[in-house]
C-alpha cells in the first residue's frame, strides 16, 4: 500500500484533526494537523495574519500529499490565506465530537481510508 503524508484541518485543531492525525499515524501515515479558524476569524485582512502562522500553514500544505478539511469553510479559509487548495478533500464532519470520540474515529476511517488506498 502506498503511504503518504497528509494534513487534517479543522476549526481549533483540538478535536477532529488531532483525532485523525493520531489514528492514521498509528496506521503508519505521516500526519500533521492544524486549526485554521483562530487565524481567519480574528483578522479582517490577509495582511493582518501573523507571518508565523502563514509560514506554518504553507509548509504543511507543501509537505502534504493530501489535505483533509473537516468542513467546506475550512477550504474557504485556506483560499482566504492564499493557500493551495488543489490537494483538498472535504470530509463534511461537523464540530460536534470530542477528541478521540469513538464515533468520530469510525467516521474518519470510513471517509479517509478510501483516499489513502488510491
Amino acid at each position: 500500500m502506498f503511504k503518504f503524508d497528509y494534513v487534517s484541518i479543522c476549526s481549533a485543531g483540538a478535536q477532529r484533526s488531532p483525532t485523525g492525525a493520531r489514528i492514521f499515524k498509528k496506521l503508519g501515515y505521516e500526519t500533521k494537523k492544524i486549526g485554521i479558524d483562530g487565524f481567519t476569524d480574528h483578522y479582517l485582512t490577509f495582511n493582518e495574519i501573523p507571518d508565523k502562522f502563514l509560514t506554518k500553514a504553507r509548509n504543511y500544505v507543501e509537505w502534504a500529499d493530501k489535505i483533509f478539511c473537516m468542513e467546506a469553510h475550512h477550504r474557504d479559509q485556506m483560499k482566504f490565506l492564499k493557500l493551495d487548495i488543489s490537494k483538498v478533500t472535504i470530509l463534511r464532519i461537523k464540530d460536534q465530537y470530542d477528541f478521540m470520540d469513538l464515533e468520530l474515529i469510525e467516521i474518519l476511517k470510513k471517509k479517509v481510508i478510501p483516499y489513502l488506498e488510491e
